[in-house]
């Protein structure tokens, strides 16, 4: 994929970049022109993605960072300024999935899930919105799920945690579009392949032919996601292609919610 220019010059800092819909962001970003900073909580798998990114003729760092500790998104945004400069625009793709209703799902499960994928996009928000009012100008894009949109069984913290994600998404986009702040979100569908979708199969008895049928039907296009469908979403919000947009969520779901 040669290199365009719909954010050539930008710094984009992708969370839970090594793996699943991350990377495919993250690379999809690099091919567009942007410096990347690929983090994750494992550094070998940043680092794969990163190492893939300059394969291919990109510009991009691996750095750990646990999204969940407040010293950690410091130091990893710290890192990643003082190689590609001020953080344009954010992709929030860390995530956790743990399965279990209500009463099946203990504390620590709770905790660990709205960690990882609220409190980790509040902290990361927390770490660039101070130098985006500064510049003006910003954008945040949030990776939540059509799961934050509707209820599903057995998921009694990671539905919660989805739909939160989507608030915070709105509450940054209306505190924050007088600085020049955008911030959205995207609702992918079940995306083929990814370490979430192998977790979620797992719990459900998922590796079966019936499995696999009735969960490709409930997409009307015939077919689940990659992470490459929800990157290219990812790209429209964090580029001025975009710019008329903030506080929404873009469902991308080979139409789950319209068939479910």
């Amino acid at each position: 994929m040669g290199i365009t220019d719909l954010l050539t010059g930008q710094h984009v800092v992708v969370t839970g970049g090594g793996s699943g819909i991350g990377d495919g962001i993250a690379r999809l970003f690099a091919a567009q022109g942007a410096r990347v900073s690929v983090t994750d909580l494992r550094a070998e798998a940043a680092a794969k993605t990163a190492a893939a990114i300059e394969a291919d003729g990109g510009t991009a760092t691996a750095i750990t960072l646990d999204v969940t500790d407040e010293d950690s998104v410091t130091a990893g945004l710290t890192a990643a300024r003082a190689t590609h400069g001020p953080v344009d625009a954010v992709v929030n793709s860390a995530g956790a999935w743990i399965g279990g209703s209500v009463t099946e799902v203990s504390v620590s499960d709770w905790d660990t899930v709205m960690s990882v994928n609220v409190r980790g996009a509040f902290l990361v928000a927390r770490g660039v919105l101070p130098e985006m009012v500064d510049r003006g100008s910003g954008r945040l894009v949030m990776i939540s799920s059509v799961a934050g949109l509707k209820a599903t069984r057995r998921a009694g913290a990671y539905n919660p945690s989805k739909s939160a994600l989507l608030a915070l998404t709105r509450n940054i986009a209306i505190d924050y579009a007088g600085s020049g702040i955008r911030a959205n979100a995207i609702c992918p569908g079940v995306i083929d392949g990814t370490g979430m979708d192998h977790t979620v199969r797992a719990f459900r008895n998922g590796y079966t032919e019936d499995y696999q049928r009735w969960v490709t039907e409930l997409h009307p296009l015939g077919r689940l996601g990659t992470p490459e469908d929800v990157a290219r979403c990812a790209l429209f919000l964090a580029s001025d292609q975009s710019s008329w947009m903030t506080g929404t969520s873009v469902v991308v779901d080979g139409g789950c919610m319209t068939g479910y």
